[in-house]
């Protein structure tokens, strides 16, 4: 909770009154006499004329940055291709099934880089092992006999990707997945190894609650 100007410790709701609130502020900051605690109509505060009542000040916002982390996360711009392409993965009467993006350079923006309506496979030929990137695949999974569309985000961080660059990722990483959201499942991979389809349906069904766990 810093940084604050003023702890208030109290079991009463009486406490809560913004003059006294105001009063301990200024006491606090220098800003006011403690010589008069009370006062009396038409009586002078000690130490002032009638000129120079001191005049409460509403307290001021602090320069100090506060420590945390944002929801968020660093500031990035994602392209219009990019959401037109997650636009197009998501549309029902659309063939394309994923589509990936990836940094235009180290500072950015996200763009577009791939798209398919093909499985997997073809989405992991454009994977690259230097790159850090960002995927969007569909797939379709079977509830109650009813067959419904999921969305699986992908996180890529190629083995061969350079330290700062994965250091930059955890900054960003709040505002692509806002971008990318609503997705029902996400994976985070580092080699082709970690993507298949068992791999991808097993999250999908076991999110889903579809999944068999007899073996």
């Amino acid at each position: 909770f810093t940084p604050f100007h003023l702890m208030i410790e109290t079991n009463s709701r009486d406490d809560f009154d913004t003059d006294k609130i105001l009063q301990q502020l200024e006491e606090n900051t220098g800003k006011k006499s403690k010589v008069l605690e009370t006062k009396t109509p038409g009586m002078q505060e000690r130490g002032f004329t009638n000129n120079q009542l001191p005049q409460k000040r509403a307290p001021q916002q602090s320069s100090v940055a506060t420590p945390g982390v944002s929801k968020i996360g660093g500031r990035i711009d994602i392209t219009s291709d990019v959401m037109c392409a997650l636009g197009e993965v998501r549309k029902d009467d659309d063939d394309t099934r994923w589509m990936l993006a990836e940094y235009e350079t180290a500072k950015g923006p996200v763009t577009c880089t791939g798209k398919g309506s093909g499985d997997l496979s073809e989405l992991k030929e454009s994977l690259d092992d230097t790159k850090v990137m960002y995927g969007l695949y569909r797939v379709t999974d079977t509830v109650d006999d009813i067959t419904t569309v999921k969305f699986v985000y992908i996180q890529w961080v190629g083995c061969n990707v350079k330290p700062m660059m994965r250091a930059k990722i955890s900054t960003n990483k709040g505002i692509v997945e806002e971008a990318f959201a609503p997705f029902h499942v996400n994976i985070f991979a580092t080699e082709l190894s970690d993507l298949s389809e068992k791999i991808v349906m097993d999250k999908v069904t076991a999110a889903s609650g579809t999944m068999s766990h007899v073996k």
